[in-house]
């Protein structure tokens, strides 16, 4: 990949490059209305394809082929429910429909055509002279007119610059690449029917919509520097797979996940600040109940141990479960905590997950003050005061690789080396 980005938001204008070989390939799209109008240029002389694909596994299509384009038809149970298309403003070189995708390649490799019926893939190929461009647009109605392309491409790119966030002075413009990363993270999910931020890994495509808790929530909360709604949006993805006694698990896809794994209670402090960037007093009325829920399971009782989820020993202080629920996965600090097999829980109090629930109910006290609800925001500020001022919570210090809170056994839990270059969170 040579560059991507820029990327709107809403879509309106994207942009992608790479190499094949030595040849620089671009291309360049802009969504309008049930559409997407688009241009692929290269450097050199190049043979390209433009090609259709199997959808998601709950809506299968079908293609074949017309004049300059691909039919596609989308199904349900064996019926048509949805059907596209994608055209070209000028004639591919050859046209290819199969269900074979290796019949496939190599009709796209020898440049020949083969159309025998309907298929589960589609291309249209073209040879590119170097400098050369080829414009297509793909979409359910209202196609563009492609003698119109250039100008509306153009256009695209005129509203985007003009309208996209952007900073400067010292920092430079560090919104453009967070912007333009999250945009690319953009992932639609049949499931769901939601489009969310996610956090980008190969093997969570395709066909796969996966959630990974806390890093949803920071990706909304960054999101909505340029587009609340699509936060809005990830927070309804994450809560879907919010299971019945309050949790929300570290990792979910389709409504399974990591049911004995959860992550940081960051949930509270990212929607609080999403409503700060752009007040939407509906979405905070939806949202109050299920973070309550979330925001008490740690307490909760677990059934399968009598005791409660995160605080074993019942000291009024939580414990993860193991290292990964930190967030840190790769973190040294928690390489020498031991796990107790009967109560399912580090023998270790840690203060980065102590402050953040302490945080997570400041944060909870200040939505429910907002929604008119005295009285639960001021049980959500005893519970952060309470926390706070426990005898055994306080700051972690340093000395000799030690951290300030014992472990069960009443000593200090030891770390290895560089382990206080990681991060600690405390409570505001």
């Amino acid at each position: 990949m040579k560059g991507y980005g820029p990327s709107a938001a809403g879509g309106g204008y994207n942009r992608l490059a790479w190499y094949v070989g030595h040849t620089r390939v671009q291309l360049r799209w802009s969504r309008t209305g049930q559409s997407i109008l688009g241009k692929l240029k290269a450097s050199k002389a190049i043979r390209i394809a433009l090609e259709t694909t199997p959808s998601w596994p709950e809506f299968p299509a079908r293609y074949s082929i017309t004049r300059h384009g691909i039919q596609g038809a989308g199904m349900r149970d064996g019926k048509v429910v949805a059907r596209w298309r994608v055209i070209t403003a000028s004639a591919p070189a050859a046209e290819i429909c199969d269900s074979n995708y290796s019949v496939l390649a190599k009709h796209i490799q020898s440049g020949t055509s083969s159309t025998v019926g309907a298929g589960t893939y589609g291309a249209l190929v073209f040879n590119l002279k170097p400098g050369a461009s080829v414009y297509f647009a793909a979409g359910t109605r209202g196609l563009e007119n492609l003698k119109n392309a250039p100008s509306i491409l153009a256009g695209a790119r005129r509203r985007y610059d003009a309208s996209r966030v952007a900073a400067g002075g010292s920092w430079g413009n560090f919104l453009k690449p967070i912007n333009r990363d999250l945009s690319f993270a953009r992932v639609y999910g049949p499931g769901t029917n939601i489009t969310g931020y996610l956090a980008m890994r190969g093997w969570t495509l395709p066909n796969r919509q996966n959630v990974f808790e806390w890093d949803s929530f920071f990706a909304a909360l960054q999101g909505s520097i340029a587009h609340p709604y699509r936060s809005r949006q990830t927070i309804h993805l994450v809560f879907a797979g919010q299971r019945a006694d309050g949790m929300l698990e570290n990792y979910c896809q389709n409504g399974s996940g990591t049911s004995n794994r959860a992550q940081p209670p960051i949930a509270a402090m990212c929607i609080w600040k999403l409503y700060q960037r752009d007040p939407d007093i509906g979405f905070l009325r939806w949202i109050y109940p299920q973070l309550v829920k979330w925001h008490n399971w740690w307490f909760a009782t677990n059934p399968s141990t009598g005791l409660p989820f995160r605080d074993a020993n019942k000291d009024g202080l939580l414990e993860y479960r193991n290292g990964p629920e930190s967030g840190m996965d790769d973190s040294p600090m928690y390489d020498n905590a031991r796990v107790d097999p009967k109560t399912q829980t580090m023998e270790l109090d840690d203060v980065g997950l102590n402050s953040l629930w302490a945080a997570d109910a400041g944060y909870l006290a200040r939505i429910a003050q907002v929604l008119g609800k005295s009285v639960a925001a001021a049980h959500f500020l005893h519970q952060k005061e309470a926390m706070i001022h426990r005898p055994r919570f306080g700051r972690a210090t340093y000395n000799m690789g030690a951290a300030a809170m014992p472990d069960r056994p009443g000593g200090y839990l030891r770390h290895p080396p560089g382990w206080h270059n990681c991060p600690q969170w405390h409570a505001e």
